[in-house]
């Protein structure tokens, strides 16, 4: 048989009274408990490999303990039940303190605590257990108001240790923060010391100054503390991925809206009232974690995505590391296979001259066609030089004041027995004025005016071949049309890229390699101008262009 307080009636489990607490003991403590729990339950079970987490597992366990401990000293009604309680108040207290002290340690210093701190850890808390069930702790019992008439010393010890040990860590957060260099090291580190520091000042002192005027509802103050360190935790937790979890920030804002809603049932009465906080905690229950689910899908698309990121940065630096080994191979076979091709142009030159003796009719039409073989093969070796050069940085440009109209006079002139060939006419309109003199590299801007003229009369059956020059703001602009083959979009977007060749040329017996245009991009984007391309459409005929600045600054290197 249980003596029970004079004050309550047992009406709860025959063992309390719910209805002696005040109000604010069930909105303090129980969303509390409920919070830290599954915030301990949480970190524990994502990070079960963590030590750190572990500490944090053991923080929330001991702190609901003591919370608990103390619900029941208010609503319990045998004096047995309160007066255990009462003597388990300062172990529920000092396991607080130590996991909280462990777990500082490990987050400062990323290593478990050594020995010696361990030992110093246990004399000062082993006094504690020792004189637990003693008259140190409860010196007697008031029946009567049914609350420890008298604590012993060994609470104020309890609170000494208490203070200090907030001041300690406070200090030596402080200190870690001002020796540490990484902004982001020192950010986490101030704010779990403000965090802890906040938690175990407003722990101990609500005890405190509840037992120094005996109003014990100031205790209800303490676990507000919880709440900071619970937020700035979670805080690091979404921020700084101190745990490495996902999704934290949707399951914390759900479990906070249920503990809040949920906690209103302490204080209605009303039948409707209940009705309604129901269903509002029923809709935020499943909103809520329809949320959280979405929030997961979205999380779990970004991380693909950063992985796909990852594994592109890295075969992109593969495909560079590639093409600069292909780079370096084209450069030494194309000096390997430039020097026997000039000396096997030099051979059938002589054997054409009769160097070696007289030359029949039909020897010399084979020679010339192995001459013409011969060409193409130098000019793709050259293809492949002057790629190589501009990718390796080693293209010289030499950068003087050269005539734009006489140039293109110049390439029109070489190229009309080519398209005359094909009975294909050029027409040339040059800049008018004085205007023709520019600050440019000659020979480039030949190779390019070379190359447009000479794609237009390969790809082009008939017809007239139309190159212009005009002033075009502070630039020129230099145009060859043709009636020829012509391309479509998806051509257009994509011929001065390096080995492209276009869809409109298969079919035909126009060979190449794509590497001519990528090359006349380079030496125009080199004098500070673009390059373009424009067809109406297959069969329509095409406009290959390119436009350079009228000025060019010269260095002293000859570089524009």
């Amino acid at each position: 048989m249980f003596f029970n307080c004079l004050d309550s009636f047992p009406t709860f489990l025959g063992l309390f009274d719910p209805s002696i607490a005040p109000i604010l003991l069930y909105y303090s403590y129980i969303p509390i408990i409920l919070v830290s729990l599954f915030f301990g339950f949480y970190v524990y079970f994502k990070s079960k490999q963590s030590l750190l987490a572990k500490y944090l597992f053991a923080i929330a366990i001991s702190f609901s303990l003591f919370i608990l401990n103390e619900i029941i000293q208010w609503i319990a009604v045998p004096i047995a039940l309160v007066n255990f309680g009462w003597a388990m108040a300062p172990l529920f207290q000092a396991l607080v303190w130590i996991f909280t002290i462990y777990f500082f340690y490990y987050f400062l210093e990323k290593k478990s605590m050594p020995w010696r701190g361990q030992i110093l850890l246990l004399i000062a808390f082993l006094p504690i257990i020792i004189f637990l069930p003693s008259r140190f702790n409860i010196v007697y019992f008031d029946i009567q108001n049914c609350e420890a008439g008298q604590i012993g010393p060994l609470w104020y010890y309890l609170y000494a240790l208490q203070i200090i040990s907030t001041i300690w860590l406070l200090v030596w957060g402080i200190v870690k923060y001002r020796h540490t260099a990484v902004r982001k090291v020192k950010d986490q580190i101030i704010l779990l010391a403000v965090g802890v520091s906040f938690f175990l000042f407003t722990f101990s002192l609500s005890n405190i100054l509840g037992e120094i005027f005996q109003t014990y509802e100031i205790n209800l103050v303490g676990p507000i503390g919880m709440v900071l360190f619970i937020g700035l935790l979670a805080y690091l937790i979404i921020e700084y991925k101190i745990f490495n979890i996902k999704l934290f920030a949707a399951q914390a804002l759900l479990v906070g809206m249920v503990v809040l809603v949920g906690s209103q049932f302490f204080f209605i009465k009303t039948v409707a009232n209940q009705i309604l906080t129901a269903i509002t905690l029923v809709l935020v229950t499943v909103f809520g974690w329809r949320l959280a689910r979405s929030v997961k899908k979205e999380i779990a698309s970004k991380e693909r995505f950063e992985r796909l990121t990852v594994e592109l940065k890295t075969a992109n630096l593969q495909l560079k590391e590639v093409d600069q080994q292909k780079t370096e191979f084209l450069s030494i076979a194309s000096h390997q296979l430039r020097t026997p091709l000039s000396i096997l142009k030099g051979y059938i030159e002589l054997i054409q001259d009769g160097a070696y003796g007289k030359t029949t009719k039909a020897m010399y039409e084979t020679l010339g066609q192995m001459d013409e073989s011969n060409e193409r093969l130098i000019k793709l070796v050259d293809e492949f030089l002057d790629i190589t050069r501009i990718e390796q940085g080693r293209t010289k440009f030499v950068f003087a004041s050269h005539n734009l109209n006489d140039l293109l006079t110049s390439v029109v002139k070489e190229l009309t027995d080519r398209a005359g060939d094909k009975s294909i006419s050029i027409s040339l309109k040059i800049l008018e004025g004085k205007n023709s003199e520019l600050i440019m590299d000659d020979e480039k801007i030949r190779h390019v005016v070379f190359n447009f003229i000479d794609n237009a009369i390969k790809y082009s059956e008939t017809g007239v071949i139309k190159v212009a020059a005009r002033l075009d703001g502070n630039g020129v602009e230099v145009t060859v049309k043709d009636s020829g083959l012509g391309f479509d979009k998806e051509d257009e977007a994509n011929f001065f890229q390096k080995f492209y060749r276009g869809k409109n040329v298969k079919g035909t017996n126009v060979t190449g390699t794509g590497l001519g245009l990528y090359v006349c991009r380079k030496f125009i984007e080199t004098h500070g101008g673009k390059v373009w391309a424009h067809s109406f459409g297959l069969g329509k005929g095409s406009e290959f262009g390119f436009w350079i600045p009228v000025q060019q600054l010269v260095d002293d290197k000859g570089k524009a």
